[in-house]
């Protein structure tokens, strides 16, 4: 269906992954649970409910950690493997924790490094002939630092504002990052739009910040949308029916 061209917006900030690159093959909780049975063999007897109820728990336990004021901070593979062992813990497993908790840890590294990211086929071009129609392009992205990923893909300096946050209050749902783009480009944050695939994070904050929130919905996921105020899109190269 045709896309009604959005007028009045010259700023558009994006989410990175599944929104420029190619989202992860595997749902993430999918790779948990399968990697939390692989450690525990014949122990492992947990429900779904179960295994997320221990992510949550070790989620708030490790951001406890975090410098408060830090808002780039790196996890490194200890502190993932702290999180494993936490994970591991609220599910009822104590004997060979730490062995366990790194084995997690390095099945993580290695299915990540069999899967790297990769662009959007028409990400480039999209991003091309938006800044040639003149308007400022920004990141707010979930992620660690991501300017080495970008510059690879030819497209760092494409973008006059990146954000980056992991940090609980930095990070999407929240605002912050979203209205540091619109201050970075000078922009209104109203005269902003912000695409991204998470419904539960980059919406919110697209309506917090004030920016027009678009929704990229990826192959394999539905959405109903129930709000007049949300764009959905299904390819990246319709942003050029939005904003002509």
């Amino acid at each position: 269906m045709p896309h009604r061209p959005l007028k009045g917006y010259s700023a558009i900030s994006f989410d990175i992954g599944g929104t420029l690159i190619k989202p992860f093959i595997l749902p993430v909780f999918e790779v948990h649970k399968k990697f939390i049975h692989q450690v525990c063999g014949d122990e492992c007897s947990f429900s779904d409910e179960e295994i997320a109820d221990a992510i949550d728990v070790a989620e708030k336990e490790v951001w406890e950690l975090v410098p408060e004021k830090d808002v780039n901070y790196f996890f490194s593979n200890e502190d993932w493997t702290k999180r494993n062992r936490v994970i591991l813990r609220t599910l009822g497993i104590t004997e060979m924790l730490d062995e366990r908790a790194s084995h997690m840890q390095t099945l993580w590294t290695e299915i990540l490094a069999a899967n790297p990211h990769k662009l959007k086929p028409d990400a480039k071009e999209v991003l091309e002939q938006l800044k040639q129609r003149g308007y400022t392009l920004a990141i707010s992205t979930n992620w660690y630092d991501p300017r080495e990923l970008l510059t690879s893909y030819g497209i760092y300096d494409m973008f006059q504002s990146i954000q980056f946050s992991i940090v609980p209050g930095y990070c999407k749902p929240a605002p912050y990052m979203l209205i540091q783009n619109a201050r970075e480009m000078g922009v209104n944050p109203l005269k902003c739009a912000f695409i991204g695939d998470d419904i539960k994070r980059d919406i919110p904050a697209a309506k917090s910040a004030g920016m027009h929130p678009i929704l990229i919905v990826n192959e394999g996921k539905e959405i109903t949308p129930g709000d007049d105020g949300l764009t959905v899109i299904h390819e990246l190269n319709e942003l050029l029916e939005l904003f002509d």
